[in-house]
Parts: C-alpha cells; sequence; structure tokens
C-alpha cells in the first residue's frame, strides 16, 4: 500500500505543478520550448527554495527571443497596451516569469492538499 500511495503522490505532485505551469506559459504565449522547459521544472523547482519555474522560463524565453535595443527604448510605450505587453521582449519574459510562478504556485498549493488528504 505505501509504494502506491507514494506513486499517487509523486504523480500528482508533477501533474499539478507542472501543469499549472503549462497553463500559465501557454497563457503568456510563450516559446514551446519555455513551456517545455517551465513544464518539467515546475515540480523540482516547487520544492526548491532558490529557483522557480518563472525564472527557468524567463530564462529560456530570453534565450530564444533575445530582447531588443528597440524593446528597451519602447518598454514605456509597450505596457500601456496589452498588445504592447505581449509583443515587447521584456515585458513577455516578465510576464511568462509571472504567470509561470503564479500557477506553479496554485498548483503546489492544491498538491499540497491533495498529498494531505492522501496521508489520512
Amino acid at each position: 500500500m505505501g509504494g502506491e500511495v507514494g506513486r499517487e503522490m509523486l504523480t500528482t505532485w508533477v501533474l499539478l505543478t507542472g501543469g499549472l505551469a503549462f497553463v500559465g506559459t501557454s497563457l503568456a504565449l510563450a516559446h514551446p520550448l519555455t513551456i517545455l522547459a517551465t513544464t518539467i521544472s515546475a515540480p523540482i523547482t516547487a520544492i526548491h527554495p532558490m529557483i522557480a519555474a518563472g525564472w527557468v522560463g524567463g530564462l529560456v524565453e530570453a534565450m530564444i527571443r533575445k530582447p531588443r535595443v528597440s524593446d528597451f527604448e519602447q518598454i514605456t510605450t509597450d505596457l500601456q497596451s496589452a498588445r504592447g505587453i505581449w509583443t515587447n521582449r521584456i515585458s513577455k519574459v516578465l510576464l511568462i516569469m509571472i504567470l509561470a510562478n503564479l500557477f506553479c504556485a496554485m498548483g503546489t498549493l492544491l498538491a499540497g492538499m491533495k498529498l494531505a488528504a492522501l496521508l489520512h
């Protein structure tokens, strides 16, 4: 019985933290490799106090879609519209970081409640 519960707990943790991180980065319209990296790293980063899934996603996105000088020059203007937030590469990285971290945190909370229920 212990091994079965352990597998269920691990599966729950991976699916909720990774799955919700996937949703967050997808909502930010991140690059597919960014979504993949965030989804894979979320179950690990959710328990590691020095790394966050959004940081992984933001780093991968910044490496794939490198910010341009024009993104820095236009950031104040671009932040005034929803379209600008999604098209400016700097604000896009920040958006990915925020949404990935927010959704991964929700996954951690939900997984924690489910894991607590499995212990009883």
